[in-house]
């Protein structure tokens, strides 16, 4: 009973854990499918797609900005929790993940087959002409072929 004489009920609190679990599962599964895209798009192996893929995880600052808009707006009450829970889970778990990185590689790894191999290019070098063969005729040393122009040996 309030003051007034009036009785009010909340509705009981939904639960967000369940939809935050599946977006963080979803998010996760999304970022290494782009680090395996970037791996073969640019042929890095596990190590560098493993932390392309870690690093991605810890970007939802604008998320904030939206569940604030979305409150303010009077949206749907478990839209709010729901984006300030996941970019919590993202926040704490990005550093996490991202330390761990070389564990993803291992895995990345076992899967060999879905990654190529990095390529070890030879260094860049300008073109250079190759000097041109010497002619059958003409001997092998610079001494002899000139004393053979010349017509004097």
């Amino acid at each position: 009973m309030t003051g007034r004489g009036r009785e009010t009920t909340r509705p009981p609190p939904v639960s967000v854990a369940g939809p935050v679990g599946a977006a963080v599962a979803l998010t996760i599964a999304m970022n290494v499918i782009a680090g395996l895209f970037a791996a073969r798009l640019y042929r890095y192996g596990p190590e560098p797609t493993a932390n392309i893929a870690t690093t991605l995880l810890g970007r939802g600052e604008f998320a904030l900005i939206l569940a604030a808009m979305a409150a303010t707006a009077g949206l749907d009450g478990r839209l709010a929790p729901f984006i300030a829970s996941y970019v919590l889970v993202l926040a704490v778990l990005g550093p996490v993940l991202a330390g761990r990185a070389h564990l993803l590689a291992r895995l990345l790894e076992a899967a060999g087959a879905v990654l190529p191999r990095r390529r070890d290019r030879p260094p860049e070098t300008p073109e250079t002409p190759e000097p041109p063969e010497p002619p059958d005729d003409v001997a092998a040393e610079p001494s002899e072929a000139a004393a053979a122009r010349s017509g004097t040996r």
